[in-house]
C-alpha cells in the first residue's frame, strides 16, 4: 500500500488488495489525528479531509499497526497549488553582500533543508529553518564570496542533494552553485546605436565555438577567442550586420555521444548560469563571467549587438534536472494520463502557464540585460510556450532596454493548456515577438526551383502580409543553425536551371532587401560548408567549425552580401512599415517613398531585359555593386536585384 497527497484535501492511496479502510487512521507529524471521508475506487481509494494539508508537512497513515507515510503526489499539478504559492518577487538565489549573503530557494513541498557551502574544498552545512508560503531563506553573516554552494534536502523519506536552479555560476561539473558579487563586474558598458525597430536590424546567427574552433589561437572556441581575434572581428565588423545572435551559453549537458564535447547548446541545466567551457579558465567562476562581459562589450564596441539564444521549452533530463528535483513534476506539462508530454521531442516540456516558470525566466532575461548588456532573445520553440508568457518577457525586458528584440519559432508542436494560447505563428497578432518565417523559406525555394511566381516575390518582400499582421513580426530566413548551411542546400538541391553561384546570388538579392528582421546563418556569407551535414549539433569542429580560408575563396558572395547590406541602409523604406513594394512587372516592382521613386527587378533568368527610364533616374545598384549612374535605358541580363531611383520633384 502506498499513499499520496494529490491535493490540499485529498490523498490517494495505490495498490490497495485486501485493504479495510475501516482501520485507517491519519496523522499529521505532531500526531494529531485528522479527520477524514472515504471513496473508493476500483484500483485506489481516495481519503477527503478536512483539515487542509500542507506539502511542507509529514503525515502518516496508521494501519495494522504501521505507519504508512504520505508521499507527495500531484498536489505539484494542481491550479490551487500554483496559486496559493505564487511568488512575485525577483530576488530567488544567493544574493551577495560582504556581511550577508542571503540565500532564497522556492519549493513549498521541502520538508528539511540544508544549505551546504564549500569554501576552499571544505564543506559546512546549515539547516534552513526560515519558511513562509513556499520560500527557503538563510542569511550568512560572513563574507562568503565565490564559495560553492548546493542544497540537501528532503521531500519525502530520503535526502536528496542539487544545486540552485537560480545560481549564477556553476562548477566542479554542475554540482555546485557559485555564491557571485555582483558588484565587482559592473564595468563600462557601451550600448549599440539601434532604433529598436526590428525593420532595421540584421541578425548574423552564431555558435561561440565554432567562430574560433579551426583557428590556430590558443584561446580558441571560447569567448575570449572570439574578443581577441582579429580575423573574427574584423570579418563581423566589416559585414554591415546589427546583431549577433549566439547559441546557448547558459549551463548545458555535453553527453557521451558530443564529438570532442561538441554540442550546440539546446540540453539546458541552469538558465542563469553560464556554460563554463566558453572560458579561457572554466573553473574560476569569475572568469567566466568576465570573458562573456568582455565578449559583449567587444561586439558593442563594433555598433554590433548581442541577442542570446534562450531554451524556455525543455530540460535536459527531467528526472535530474533541479527544478524536478526541488518540486517534482511542477515546472512541467503532463497529459491527462499523468505522463509527461514531449511536444518539444527533447523528452520533457515546460509549462509557460506556472507561476514560477514565469518567475525563472523573467528573472533570467532581466539579469542578462541588467548585468551582460545583452540586445536580445531568440526563444527556441517558442510555439509550446504561451504568448502571455511572450508577452510579459517583451515588456519586462523593454522596460530596462526599450530597443530589445525578441523573436523565436512559433512552429505548432502542440501543448496541454489550448493552441489558442500559444505563441505560434497562427496567433502571432497576439504575441510581441517576432517569428521565423518558414513560408519565406519555402517560398524562396520555389522561387530558385522556378515554381514561385512574381507574386509570391511581392508577398515575401512585403513581410509576408498573408500571414503577418505587422511587417516587424517576420523573421525572414532561408537557412539557419539546424539544418543544411546556404551553400549545401543550394548544392544538393534538384535545380539544374542555375549555376550554384547565380542561385546564392537569387537568394541573397531576395533576403537582403525583404521588409521584415533579416537573418544570416553564420558563415553563409563565405559559402560556408557543414559537408551535407544536416543537423550537425554534436558533430564536431571538422563539420561545425568556421574556414576562414573561404573569406578569399568565396569572395564574390562575401562581397554580394556586403553591398547589399549597404543598399538595405540606403533603402529608408525599408524600415517603414507602412510601405508597400508594388509589383508593375513579371518580378519588376516599384516603391514610391518621400519624394522619390525606387524600381527593382529581381533577373533570375538568363534572358536580356530592356529599361527605359524617364529623366531624373539613377542606376543605384547593378545585381553585384552599389552605383550611382544617371540612366535613360538599359538593357539587364545578369542574374541579382537592379535598383533604380528616381526623383518625383
Amino acid at each position: 500500500m502506498k499513499a499520496f497527497l494529490n491535493n490540499f484535501n485529498e490523498i490517494k492511496i495505490k495498490d490497495i488488495k485486501n485493504i479495510s479502510t475501516s482501520e485507517f487512521e491519519l496523522f499529521d507529524s505532531l500526531n494529531n489525528l485528522l479527520d477524514f471521508t472515504v471513496t473508493n475506487h476500483a484500483n485506489f481509494i481516495i481519503l477527503t479531509t478536512k483539515n487542509t494539508l500542507d506539502p511542507n508537512k509529514d503525515y502518516f497513515l496508521l494501519y495494522n499497526n504501521t505507519k504508512y507515510p504520505i508521499y507527495l503526489g500531484d498536489i505539484t499539478l494542481e491550479s490551487s497549488f500554483d496559486t496559493k504559492y505564487k511568488y512575485d518577487s525577483l530576488d530567488l538565489g544567493a544574493s551577495y553582500t560582504p556581511s550577508c549573503t542571503l540565500f532564497k530557494l522556492w519549493s513549498p513541498v521541502i520538508k528539511e533543508l540544508y544549505l551546504i557551502l564549500n569554501i576552499n574544498n571544505l564543506e559546512k552545512t546549515y539547516k534552513v529553518e526560515s519558511y513562509k508560503n513556499g520560500v527557503w531563506e538563510i542569511c550568512i553573516n560572513e563574507n562568503i564570496e565565490n564559495a560553492l554552494y548546493k542544497y540537501r534536502f528532503r521531500i519525502d523519506d530520503i535526502f536528496i542533494e542539487t544545486i540552485d536552479p537560480y545560481t549564477l555560476g556553476i562548477q566542479k561539473d554542475y554540482e555546485y552553485g557559485v555564491v557571485i558579487n555582483k558588484n565587482k563586474f559592473i564595468k563600462e558598458k557601451e550600448n549599440i546605436s539601434f532604433s529598436g525597430n526590428p525593420l532595421e536590424s540584421v541578425i548574423y546567427e552564431a555558435h561561440i565555438r565554432d567562430l574560433t574552433s579551426l583557428l590556430n589561437t590558443p584561446a580558441k572556441s571560447t569567448f575570449e577567442g572570439i574578443t581577441k581575434n582579429k580575423i573574427v572581428n574584423g570579418h563581423l565588423s566589416s559585414l554591415g550586420i546589427t546583431h549577433i545572435q549566439v547559441l546557448p551559453i547558459n549551463s548545458y549537458v555535453v553527453t557521451t555521444n558530443d564529438k570532442c564535447e561538441y554540442n550546440w547548446g539546446y540540453n539546458p541545466y541552469t538558465f542563469l548560469s553560464l556554460f563554463p567551457k566558453y572560458s579561457t579558465n572554466p573553473n574560476n567562476p569569475e572568469a567566466v563571467i568576465n570573458e562573456f562581459i568582455d565578449f559583449v562589450n567587444n561586439m558593442h564596441a563594433s555598433n554590433i549587438g548581442v541577442i542570446v539564444d534562450i531554451v524556455p521549452n525543455h530540460v535536459y533530463k527531467l528526472s535530474s534536472n533541479p527544478l524536478n528535483l526541488l518540486v517534482p513534476k511542477y515546472y512541467f506539462q503532463y497529459d491527462h494520463n499523468g505522463l509527461h508530454t514531449d511536444f518539444s521531442y527533447c523528452g520533457n516540456d515546460l509549462n509557460s502557464t506556472k507561476s514560477m516558470t514565469k518567475n525563472l525566466f523573467i528573472q533570467t532575461i532581466k539579469h542578462y540585460i541588467d548585468f551582460y548588456n545583452i540586445d536580445g532573445f531568440r526563444v527556441d520553440i517558442m510555439g509550446i510556450l504561451d504568448y502571455n508568457t511572450i508577452n510579459t518577457l517583451a515588456l519586462e525586458g523593454k522596460k530596462i532596454k526599450p530597443n530589445l528584440l525578441l523573436y523565436g519559432e512559433g512552429w505548432d508542436m502542440g501543448t496541454t493548456f489550448g493552441h489558442s494560447k500559444t505563441a505560434i505563428i497562427k496567433n502571432e497578432y497576439h504575441t510581441k515577438a517576432g517569428f521565423f518565417n518558414d513560408y519565406y523559406r519555402e517560398k524562396l525555394s520555389d522561387i530558385l526551383l522556378k515554381r514561385g511566381s512574381s507574386l509570391d516575390l511581392e508577398n515575401m518582400l512585403n513581410g509576408s502580409a498573408n500571414i503577418f499582421s505587422t511587417k516587424e513580426k517576420s523573421v525572414n530566413y532561408f537557412t539557419c543553425h539546424d539544418g543544411l548551411t546556404l551553400f549545401d542546400k543550394i548544392y544538393l538541391s534538384k535545380t539544374k536551371t542555375r549555376t550554384v553561384k547565380d542561385n546564392i546570388i537569387i537568394v541573397f538579392s531576395i533576403l537582403l532587401t525583404s521588409f521584415g528582421i533579416t537573418f544570416i546563418n553564420g558563415g553563409d556569407e563565405f559559402l560556408r560548408t557543414k559537408y551535407g551535414a544536416f543537423n550537425s549539433y554534436n558533430a564536431g569542429d571538422e563539420i561545425n567549425g568556421f574556414d576562414y580560408s573561404l573569406l578569399d575563396k568565396n569572395n564574390y558572395s562575401l562581397n554580394l552580401v556586403k553591398e547589399l547590406l549597404k543598399l538595405r541602409k540606403k533603402l529608408k523604406f525599408l524600415k517603414d512599415k507602412d510601405i508597400n513594394f508594388e509589383s508593375i512587372d513579371d518580378f519588376v516592382y516599384k516603391v514610391k517613398y518621400n519624394t522619390k521613386e525606387y524600381i527593382l527587378y529581381y533577373n533570375m533568368t538568363y534572358q536580356s531585359k530592356e529599361f527605359i527610364f524617364s529623366k531624373d533616374t539613377f542606376y543605384i545598384f547593378n545585381g553585384k555593386i552599389n552605383i550611382y549612374e544617371q540612366i535613360n535605358s538599359i538593357t539587364i541580363s545578369n542574374i541579382g536585384v537592379h535598383v533604380f531611383e528616381r526623383n518625383l520633384k
